[in-house]
């Protein structure tokens, strides 16, 4: 009899390009997870949101692949990649996660790394858009990787309804913290417990049981609900 626990699936991208050190530091987060497929921008596509490519064709090509990696580049938005990869390079295996960014900045409304979240938790699958609050070159995204793991640790091991789809903005000091935080429903902030395994400086909750999505979209973890 075998068991083996089946090895997870996880896709990561971004919309900053396969390139971006944003991403190579995603990578590094999700690798202690499971197998990863890596699907980016072949170019910078910040502030795509959920835009989609019509009326011209796209590419896919293998830029780099090591054992439990690989990474694609491509030529659409952040949104064609987790399409391409649900409908396409991985249609025939279940994903386990979706992983958006590093994101050099803070994930906002039009942020294409949000995009790319948001649609990845379309498809039923549990999805976290991170992002480092430096846009400085030469950024240090050792935070952002440490807390990462920990959210993605979280999300995988817990039992978070679905659909999920979280934003999570880390601050670029290192090891201090990071924040989740809901800007359409104030509720939100206040009716989930926080972890204690999280510190926030800032006034938002360290890390409530909420789905995070752009304002007037307020989708929740089906594990609980507001009191």
């Amino acid at each position: 009899m075998n068991t083996t626990t089946p090895l997870r699936t996880i896709l990561v991208t971004n919309d900053d390009g396969y390139n971006a050190r944003g991403f190579r530091a995603a990578i590094e987060v999700a690798r202690q997870f499971g197998r990863v497929i890596g699907i980016a921008p072949e170019v910078t596509q910040s502030g795509m949101s959920q835009a989609i490519t019509m009326y011209k064709p796209l590419f896919l090509k293998k830029q780099h692949e090591e054992p439990g990696v690989e990474i694609y580049s491509f030529s659409g938005t952040p949104v064609d990649c987790v399409k391409m990869a649900f409908d396409y390079l991985l249609a025939d295996r279940h994903v386990d996660l979706v992983i958006s960014g590093i994101n050099h900045g803070s994930n906002v409304l039009y942020s294409g790394t949000m995009g790319a979240a948001i649609e990845g938790s379309f498809y039923g699958c549990p999805s976290i858009g991170l992002s480092l609050t430096d846009h400085s070159a030469d950024a240090d995204f050792e935070a952002a990787i440490l807390y990462g793991k920990q959210i993605v640790e979280k999300v995988l091991t817990g039992e978070l309804g679905l659909p999920l789809c979280l934003n999570a903005s880390i601050t670029s000091r290192r090891f201090k913290s990071f924040t989740l935080f809901c800007p359409c429903c104030v509720s939100c902030n206040s009716a989930f417990n926080s972890s204690e395994s999280f510190s926030s400086t800032s006034a938002a909750v360290e890390y409530p049981d909420f789905v995070f999505l752009p304002p007037g979209i307020c989708i929740f973890s089906k594990r609980t609900s507001p009191s």
